[in-house]
This record gives structure tokens, sequence and C-alpha cells, in this order.
């Protein structure tokens, strides 16, 4: 405690010449994932105090992660008793980051002590890793004090990407299904993790944020999102929270197998209608197909798309169907293209017959 705080302390408490107040406490609590306060710094507060949260029974990991840990700094006056009547100065609270002093202080309400005056201040470590983090707090002139620096811990992030192994390569069928994203990240409080995609060596514009609030361990939180496998050669996700990354695998991209086939074969009747089928891995997307036709080297106007509706589970496959209506041109060379998804498959020939 800086100064001598016995005239105004006394004046306040109504003490007599010849008593001392005792001195102001700091304790600086942080919040867990497991909803109780754990001391990380200054003096376990006095166990006669009661707080409208639960103090941990066990001890814990003490360290506090800049921009992500809820904490609680608790000032109490000590064992002087106020009467209902007696105006008690709120402290002003000053937090300081390597020396240098906050503009704005941190706000303070008193706790339900009975007459013993008892404040708390709620906000989260500022997003400075490696910063030095102190205190000092100021009841009144002469009745101060200070609570030495802790140093503020960077977070640090997990990812993990289903289905690829946790270790080794990965590979995925391009433009088929999708992955599971995790994330854990230290920190008490809800954690933005952002995702960024690097398809064939380029960063993408595009950026998913996963909210990281479920708790994963006391210290950590967790969160999860899905991504489809987009079209590409290689494909790699990058997590980021403040300044930590977490690189994950460059995941290899095969070219999904298309395949096409006419109900007529390789021989045609010219004037006549058969069926097109078209197949594609299940879970494709989009599960559409882009028909291109021409006759005789003219492109046929009416050809179109074909929407993958019929799945086969056992060969993990979807497929869809289109009629084609062949014109009156026999000994017409008939090319059909199919493409899906980007992927084409093989062009499909056929000579009209008479």
């Amino acid at each position: 405690m800086r100064g001598t705080p016995f005239a105004l302390a006394c004046a306040l408490a109504g003490c007599g010449a010849d008593d001392a107040p005792a001195p102001m406490t700091l304790s600086l609590l942080k919040q867990t994932t497991d909803s109780c306060y754990l001391l990380v710094g200054g003096d376990t507060p006095a166990r006669s105090l009661t707080f409208p949260f639960k103090l941990c029974d066990t001890p814990g990991i003490t360290s506090v992660i800049a921009g992500a840990t809820q904490l609680e700094l608790i000032a109490d006056y000590g064992a002087l008793e106020f009467s209902e009547s007696t105006a008690v100065p709120t402290p002003t609270i000053t937090m300081t980051l390597d020396g240098a002093a906050s503009p704005t202080p941190l706000g303070a309400a008193r706790l339900p002590q009975g007459g013993r005056a008892v404040f708390g201040a709620s906000f989260v470590a500022p997003a400075h890793p490696g910063a030095q983090l102190a205190f000092l707090v100021s009841a009144t002139a002469g009745f101060e004090q200070d609570l030495g620096a802790i140093t503020l811990a960077a977070p640090d992030l997990a990812m993990t990407i289903e289905p690829c192994p946790t270790a080794g390569p990965c590979s995925m069928v391009s433009s088929v299904g999708s992955v599971t994203v995790h994330v854990t990240v230290s920190g008490t409080t809800t954690q933005p993790v952002t995702l960024t995609s690097t398809l064939d060596r380029i960063t993408q514009p595009d950026r998913v944020t996963i909210m990281a609030t479920e708790p994963a361990s006391p210290d950590h939180v967790s969160g999860m999102t899905s991504l489809p496998v987009p079209a590409g050669t290689t494909w790699q996700l990058t997590a980021s929270a403040a300044t930590t990354p977490a690189v994950g695998p460059v995941i290899t991209l095969a070219p999904p197998v298309i395949r096409s086939a006419l109900a007529c074969g390789a021989r045609c009747a010219a004037d006549s209608t058969t069926e097109l089928v078209v197949i594609a891995p299940r879970f494709i997307h989009p599960a559409t197909a882009a028909v291109d036709i021409t006759v005789a080297g003219a492109p046929v106007v009416t050809a179109g798309t074909v929407t993958l509706t019929e799945p086969d589970v056992v060969h993990d496959t979807i497929s869809g169907r289109m009629s084609v209506v062949f014109p009156a041109k026999p000994s017409a060379a008939v090319a059909i293209e199919v493409n899906v998804a980007g992927y084409r498959a093989n062009t499909l020939q056929t000579v009209l017959a008479p």
C-alpha cells in the first residue's frame, strides 16, 4: 500500500485516533471453463468474503491469455467497517501494459459484503501477447495499492481436419463431399478463429470464421465447421486466432470420375429417342451435369442439364437421366460431352443408323 491512509480511512470508518486501518488487498482472478475463478495474481481473497461467482477448489493453470481470458480484479479495503450512511469511495483502477497506463480506468462495482468495502472489476485480458499487465488501484489520495506485472501469453491453437489422418499425407476427391474442421484455442471466453484456404497455391479471398465456444479443458475452448471440398489439385487450410496460426496438411485433390452412357450404345438410329445416363461420385457438388450435343459438327441448341438424383450407396455414386432426341439424319456423326462440377466424362460418339 502506498502512502499513509490513516486519516482518511479512519474518517470514513469512524475509528479512533489510535486505530490503524487494514491495508487494501488486491486479488486477480481468472475464469476457467469449469465456471470457477482461479487466483492468478495478488493475494488470496479473505475466506469470510462471498462472491457472485465460485472460487476454484483446486489449483490450475495460472497463465493469462491475451485477448482470451476473462479476469476479475477484487479490491478489498480490509477489515474496516462502514455504516450504511457512509459514502465509500469507489476505487479507480488503472491498468498498465508494459508500463503505459490505459487512458480509461476499469469500471468497478461494490460487491455486497455487509459493512466491509469490497469492489470488483470484470474485463477480458488485453489482446497484447507478451505484454506486462499491471494495476494501480486508488481509493483516494494516500490509500493506494498496486498489483505486480504478469505476462500475457499468446493463445495456442490446434486444428484437425476430418477425414485427414493426424499425421501423414491426406487426399480427397475434388468437388466431392466436405471436411469437418475442429479448432481448439486457449482462453476462457468465446474465441473467433479465422480459416483461410489456399487452393492450387493461391490464397483465396473468402474467409470463414469459427466461433470457439465449447469448453475443451479448464483453459481452452473449441469450435467446428464444415467446408465443401473445392475443385482443384491441392488445398490447404490455415487457422488463425490473434497472432497464432495453425497450418493444416496439403490435401491432394484427385479429379472425380464422371461417366456417361447412351441406352442405344455406339449405334443409334436416326429420328429416334434414347436415354442418356450420367454417373458421378456421391456427394459431388453441384450435383448437376451440363450436356453438349453436336450433330454433324453443329451444336444442338436443345441440349441441357441433368440433375443427379439417384444415389447408389453400394457403389458410392449418384446418377441422373435425360432423354436425347436424334434428328432424322442418317449417317450423321453425333458427339455428346458431359460436364459435372467442371470435370468431363469421356466423349460419347455414335453414327446415326438409317
